[in-house]
């Protein structure tokens, strides 16, 4: 298990430090537990090695994304829209690479599997 002191630690340097540490504990470690889940599971695995330095700064990158994003939606940025005769419109999120996730989290795990691509979901 990641734990509060080690996401404290990984945050000490971190562009969003502050905004972390601004959070109340009770919300870090949920964060913390709840990404933890998110991330084994993205992996195929049951738990998270926190030796495994990707793992443990992709929990690290969701939790902050997961304490820091209340609404669940953060504003989207129209793309296009469809409007019967006139055109169409699309709108997309501009800090997720895919909903619900970090981008940075994403790419920690996808280094995660590129490194241990057979044992990286065992």
């Amino acid at each position: 298990m990641i734990t509060l002191t080690d996401a404290d630690s990984f945050f000490a340097n971190h562009l969003d430090g502050a905004k972390w540490q601004a959070l109340d504990e009770d919300i870090r470690s949920a964060a913390l537990q709840t990404a933890a889940r998110d991330v084994a599971a993205r992996l195929g695995r049951e738990s998270i090695d926190p030796a495994r330095i990707f793992q443990t700064y992709a929990v690290c990158e969701q939790a902050l994304f997961l304490a820091t994003d209340e609404t669940g939606r953060r504003e989207l940025l129209v793309e296009s829209e469809q409007v019967d005769g006139f055109g169409s419109r699309t709108y997309r999120h501009p800090a997720r690479a895919e909903a619900g996730w970090s981008p940075r989290a994403l790419r920690f795990i996808e280094c995660e599997l590129n490194l241990f691509p057979r044992i990286g979901r065992g």
